[in-house]
């Protein structure tokens, strides 16, 4: 049956559908058609671009960045810092420092080192904000994370510099302590964006080592910087789905304190391949070029449109942005248009669908029946999205990106084996595309930014009912033309938002693979007919999982060296329930964390020791400055000083009265943020210099508080393992330790 079902009574008898699948016929099947419009999509999405000159720049910076973990205050976080500064000002742009300490919105604190450089016009009318952080965690050399975002900001900064921009001033923020809690981008926030007019900004994050740069979070009141940009991206990869799924998500970036101060913008990320991020395996050596180059491009045409002036003047000034609809077309084409533009969309496709599919409605047989039938179809897609992932995950044990082109190919196949058991398939087709238009208001009602999807996938199957009537074709061609505009528009708008799920998130990827494409078959009745060839491309698809293309997956164990000073134990510790095997000769026999940790809030989460060999480990400087009584309150100044540049302190006791840390005053909020659920209080502090930093506290007259600090330091030396009986080094042969050395001290005042 035809397209034209949609409008045309269904017979009283149907007829056997023909097949048009045989071995020898594939070139005329549906399902293979659609197999070629879903690879077309999928490599429009994998399909990143050449390698340009700013791309390899951008790459040469990392491979300067990147040769060495580089977190707040260590070694290699100055160099990074000077590498930066000499590289713009080798460009003719100049830059200041931000030396600040932060206490962040929660328990995070620090000193941090904003780079700040500007490029200038005599009457700005705005100012465009590019930020990066420069910073890693401990044991990772953060060449994707942010490194590239570092790169790409470099030399968005030289592309302006060389072309000049006409209405706005451009700011580069080279962010500090993102890693350690957003700490620059809060001190920027508080110290300086109130001084500047900033009227868009284009954050640059990164989750992986390959992958295009996706446009994943917008702020508010950004509907004019979207338009502005969008005649400017050669190459987008862009959906208002992509904010939307994000916004769930309990996840930050330095883009979040800039949209929670009202500013609009942009924020970019790769994603693909992000087995080595936070770890030592996330080197510039694992970076592609490809995913460089496509960076550097996207952010520098943004930066260039917005530094122009276009639409500057009425960014950020409504909340249009959260409204906003937009999405790429095999990366060739930015279509945006404006949430009530969506709305109207959906009210004229309704009332279309209403319209064709009414006359089929009316002399259909009785409701009951139809309603019963509608519900075993419906309940047939919910089934697929639902019970097929789970079961694929267990056959194939994992689940991987690619594995939703399994789910896919076996929706299709189960939707058109249940057609083959149920002749309903195409006597509710008009009766679903109507609920499926009334969906799809509604969703343009509440949830407009993800309403494109269902809209353009009707809008196909309605096109393709017109065209069938209006011109002559053979049964063939209809098919053909019905799986081309219905299901064929499916894959190329909705492809893209499973692809990128799948990369977030195999499983979630696979349930949205396998109702979409439910959905689609649903919609299109030549792919329901073409069993043979969806059970033959099924089989295919199952038979090149082992070949398909896997995120890469490293084999990583979490284990520290506790060093207790008081009793000058040391132990293993770790909080992974299974470990890896070749942890578990260490972790054979289980003990209890020595005395101070035991003590302290890591006991409470989840960490267990085993036995360690004994290894020369510094304690933490603690030293009392003074310790009073004045009054109803019990005064400690204290002393912490770093062993080791770069590490980490933990600052733990009972709740204080009152906090200072490194001369910024704790407000009522910050501290009660700093409370736990065990009610004990503590805070983190980076980025400690070698001298130390003075700490305040005041509690009740009659406290009698206990005071623990704990440096945590990149890496255990290969040596401990050797002692401990393992015969590999760091890195393993299959795989890596994401380890480090924890030394704690405590004292009872």
């Amino acid at each position: 049956m035809s397209p034209a079902a949609l409008t045309t009574p269904i017979p009283a008898a149907d007829a056997e559908p023909r097949r048009w699948t045989s071995l020898t016929g594939l070139r005329a099947s549906p399902v293979v058609l659609l197999s070629a419009i879903v690879a077309l999509s999928l490599f429009a999405q994998v399909r990143v671009g050449s390698d340009g000159e700013r791309g390899r720049a951008a790459a040469g910076h990392v491979v300067q960045l990147a040769r060495e973990p580089r977190p707040v205050g260590s070694p290699a976080h100055d160099v990074a810092r000077d590498y930066i500064v000499a590289t713009l000002a080798a460009a003719g742009i100049d830059t200041e420092i931000q030396r600040t300490t932060v206490a962040g919105n929660s328990y995070f604190t620090g000193r941090v080192e904003n780079i700040i450089a500007t490029i200038d016009v005599p009457k700005p009318q705005g100012v465009v904000l590019l930020i990066a952080h420069y910073d890693s965690v401990l044991g990772s050399p953060g060449a994707g994370d942010d490194a590239v975002g570092v790169g790409v900001l470099i030399e968005a900064l030289r592309a302006v510099k060389m072309r000049p921009p006409a209405r706005a001033r451009v700011v580069g923020l080279f962010t500090d302590g993102e890693e350690a809690g957003l700490l620059g981008i809060q001190a920027f926030v508080r110290d300086l964006l109130p001084h500047l007019a900033v009227t868009a900004a284009i954050n640059m994050e990164s989750r992986g080592s390959a992958g295009p740069a996706l446009l994943f979070e917008v702020g508010p009141g950004s509907a004019a910087i979207i338009r502005a940009v969008a005649d400017t991206l050669r190459d987008p990869r862009v959906s208002s789905i992509y904010p939307l799924l994000y916004g769930l998500l309990p996840y930050d970036t330095d883009f979040t304190p800039v949209r929670e101060a009202g500013i609009g913008g942009l924020n970019f990320a790769n994603i693909s391949q992000a087995g080595g991020y936070h770890l030592a395996t996330d080197t510039a050596a694992a970076l592609s070029l490809s995913t460089v180059s496509h960076y550097v491009e996207t952010v520098v045409s943004a930066t260039q449109a917005l530094a122009a002036g276009i639409g500057i003047a009425s960014a950020g000034s409504g909340g249009e942005a959260d409204e906003m609809v937009f999405f790429d077309l095999l990366g060739l084409w930015f279509v945006h248009y404006s949430a009530r533009t969506q709305q109207v969309l959906a009210t004229l496709l309704f009332v279309a669908t209403v319209l064709m599919a009414g006359r089929a409605l009316i002399s259909r047989r009785g409701f009951g029946d139809l309603a019963f039938d509608l519900a075993v179809w419906v309940g047939a897609i919910v089934v697929a999205g639902l019970a097929l992932p789970a079961l694929l995950g267990v056959i194939f044990d994992a689940a991987e990106p690619s594995y939703s082109l399994v789910t896919a190919a076996a929706s299709i196949t189960v939707m058109a084996l249940l057609s083959q058991l149920r002749r309903s398939a195409e006597d509710v087709m008009p009766a679903a595309a109507v609920l499926w238009a009334g969906l799809t208001l509604v969703l343009s009602v509440q949830l407009p930014e993800a309403a494109y999807l269902p809209l353009w996938a009707l809008a196909g199957v309605l096109l393709a009912a017109a065209l069938s009537r209006a011109v002559p074709l053979g049964e063939r061609w209809r098919a053909l033309v019905s799986v081309a505009l219905g299901a064929g528009v499916v894959a190329i708008v909705a492809g893209p938002v499973v692809y990128w799920l799948a990369i977030a998130d195999a499983r979630l990827g696979m349930m949205a693979a396998a109702l979409v494409a439910a959905s689609a078959s649903l919609l299109s009745p030549p792919l329901r007919r073409d069993s043979r060839a969806a059970a033959l491309v099924f089989g295919l698809t199952v038979l090149t999982v082992p070949i398909l293309p896997r995120e890469p997956k490293t084999p990583v164990s979490h284990v520290s060296y506790g060093y207790d000073a008081a009793t000058g134990q040391g132990r293993w510790m770790t909080n992974q329930q299974s470990l890896p095997p070749w942890d578990s000769a260490l972790f054979a026999n289980r003990g209890d964390l020595p005395g101070t940790f035991a003590r302290s809030w890591i006991s409470r989460q989840g960490y267990y020791a085993a036995t360690a060999p004994p290894w020369p480990v510094s304690a933490p400087g603690l030293h009392v400055v003074s310790d009073s009584r004045q009054g109803d309150q019990h005064h400690i100044r204290l002393r912490l000083r770093p062993e080791s540049r770069g590490a980490l302190f933990y600052l733990y006791s009972t709740q204080p009265l009152a906090a200072t840390i490194d001369g910024v005053a704790l407000s009522s909020a910050q501290i009660r943020r700093g409370l736990n659920r065990q009610n004990q209080w503590g805070l983190r502090f980076a980025g400690a210099p070698v001298d130390g930093i003075d700490v305040a506290l005041v509690f009740p007259a009659d406290a009698r508080p206990m005071v623990q600090v704990f440096e945590q330091r990149p890496g255990i030396p290969a040596e401990l393992f050797g002692r401990a009986g393992r015969a590999a080094a760091i890195p393993m042969a299959n795989g890596i330790i994401d380890g480090s050395i924890v030394a704690g001290i405590e004292r009872i005042f």
